[in-house]
């Protein structure tokens, strides 16, 4: 079994992180400003979940947690711009976009179910 380790590399003004393999194999590599707030608003965690769905068995292509979803949109509601959002939790801007789109549309930030619908008889 591949084991996972993640590293922070501290300076005065970002945090990088770095998770990678036991083999060495750079799994996810990102900066996020010295900040604790903007560590833990990273998708840091995520990351972390997505190395453990690759590394042990898991299909890629889940959506992401509602969790960070939400941090997304309370970023924004907080008066910043899509691409400053996107840049921030290392999304893309059409990420950040769907994400605004889906909770004024819908109220929620729930994930649409993925794959095609069942026909019923």
């Amino acid at each position: 079994m591949e084991t996972i380790f993640v590293g922070l590399d501290v300076s005065k003004d970002e945090t990088a992180i770095c998770v990678r393999t036991s083999s060495a194999t750079i799994v996810s590599s990102f900066k996020v400003a010295m900040d604790p707030q903007a560590i833990q608003d990273s998708h840091f965690s995520f990351s972390v979940v997505q190395c453990c769905h690759h590394f042990f068995g898991g299909h890629m292509g889940k959506p992401y947690p509602i969790e960070f979803r939400e941090r997304v949109i309370a970023f924004v509601e907080a008066d910043n711009t899509h691409r400053t959002s996107a840049s921030r939790f290392q999304v893309s801007i059409k990420f950040v976009n769907d994400m605004v789109r889906l909770k004024q549309e819908s109220g929620s930030l729930q994930a649409k179910r993925q794959g095609n619908p069942v026909a019923v008889n």
